[in-house]
């Protein structure tokens, strides 16, 4: 599939001329590689500018330097899309233009840091699903003694994901800056900073507001503080410790040997924690984002 790209041949970028003398040295300091499209759409080597405002239009050899970012559909959530797409179009619609520059960074970043927190999930579902059927392979059964494998995709995704959902959650606590005022760089103590700053700094106006994000808070510290615990105890100074891959029982006989699925520290299949506090992450930004839009209604 790859294709070399002659001397001779007319510069990628569109500027119309020879790739020898355009884009080549740039190429030459870069590691490129080139594929044949399987349909091979109309090139454009040109663009247009106009001089009067859009009365008329000229034409001008190569392109504009842009490029257009985009993502694949198969890799968007429809729940992440629907919360943002709200939190964008009613709070920045009602927000002054400078603080809605900010609120749209950090908006942004919140979205992207869910995102994170969703490929590592997705990304152990399927170590974990593989590693299952793999045992259905050619299996050599253990007897004796008890057996397991340090799996280290199992377990980098599973650290992977503690990293990422503590980091979205102190994403997440910076929407508080451009609406209140408040400046907080991690979610701090489990949510008690932002409980402290929430009572100390929130204007009358929108007293309410803060008061119902303080009861947000306080609703999920449970699952935050033990969380936070698990990723300082489990994986900022351990290799994961009490983190358990596949356990294989010793075989006794008989057409089966009995294997655990992995486990976290506290004891719950670690596929199952991973899912339900993937819900819960997601629960608490709509709830938090459901609190940030009414206090700019």
């Amino acid at each position: 599939m790859k294709a070399k790209i002659g001397r001779n041949d007319p510069c990628p970028c569109g500027s119309g001329k020879k790739f020898k003398n355009c884009c080549l040295e740039r190429f030459r300091s870069e590691r490129y590689f080139a594929v044949r499209p399987a349909v091979a759409p109309e090139p454009i080597d040109h663009h247009l500018t106009s001089s009067n405002g859009g009365k008329t239009w000229q034409k001008r050899p190569g392109l504009l330097a842009a490029r257009i970012g985009y993502e694949l559909p198969e890799n968007l959530d429809s729940d992440v899309e629907q919360l943002f797409k709200e939190a964008t179009d009613r709070m920045l619609s009602s927000m002054p233009s400078d603080m809605r520059s900010k609120l749209t960074e950090d908006l942004s970043n919140c979205r992207h840091k869910l995102y994170a927190v969703r490929y590592h999930f997705r990304n152990y579902a399927v170590a974990e699903q593989e590693k299952v059927k793999s045992f259905g392979k050619d299996y050599s059964a253990w007897t004796g003694v008890g057996a397991t494998e340090s799996d280290p995709r199992l377990i980098y995704e599973t650290e992977a994901f503690l990293f990422q959902v503590k980091s979205s959650l102190d994403v997440l606590v910076k929407c508080l800056e451009p609406l209140f005022g408040i400046r907080l760089t991690t979610f701090g103590n489990e949510g008690e900073d932002i409980i402290k700053a929430l009572q100390n700094n929130c204007p009358k106006v929108t007293k309410s507001t803060c008061e119902s994000l303080i009861r947000v808070v306080r609703e999920n510290q449970a699952w935050v503080r033990e969380l936070v615990n698990m990723r300082d105890q489990v994986t900022h100074y351990s290799s994961l410790k009490g983190f358990n891959c596949f356990i294989e029982e010793p075989y006794r006989g008989g057409d089966h040997v009995v294997i655990h699925y992995p486990t976290m520290p506290n004891g719950q299949r670690a596929s199952d924690y991973l899912d339900l506090t993937w819900n819960r992450l997601l629960s608490l930004h709509e709830q938090f984002m459901l609190k940030l839009i009414r206090s700019t209604q």
